[in-house]
């Protein structure tokens, strides 16, 4: 059942007006609610492309030098609730708002080492 009146489908690409000057293009992979899901990765003609793969990374191969950006939440596909794995291209680091909480900042986590915010485990 839809519960937003439209149809399950995603327009053919040639009908998709993306603003080439765009910052970047965010799609998610697989909407569960209305059951769409891409069989394809959109072309932006060299715009960043953002993908949300929470609900269905790791169930195919991905070619990730297609995307700038790619995060999953781990509560589908990867674990638990709250663990999220993000890739991103080495080219969109240090583009952070000056706003965006350091421990959300691809470039302070890259520095790092991915541990910025490694929680404290206890045995």
């Amino acid at each position: 059942m839809h519960t937003n009146n439209l149809p399950a489908v995603i327009p053919d690409q040639s009908a998709w007006n993306l603003n080439p000057n765009a910052s970047y293009v965010y799609y998610c992979a697989n909407e569960t609610i209305n059951g769409v899901e891409f069989q394809f990765v959109p072309e932006t003609n060299g715009v960043p492309l953002v993908c949300d793969m929470s609900s269905n990374i790791l169930s195919r191969h991905i070619d990730v030098s297609k995307f700038g950006l790619i995060f999953a939440g781990a509560h589908k596909n990867i674990g638990c609730a709250g663990v999220t794995l993000v890739i991103v291209r080495e080219d969109l680091l240090g583009k952070a708002l000056s706003t965006t909480p350091s421990v959300i900042c691809f470039k302070t986590q890259v520095e790092h080492k991915s541990i910025y915010n490694t929680p404290s485990t206890y045995r």
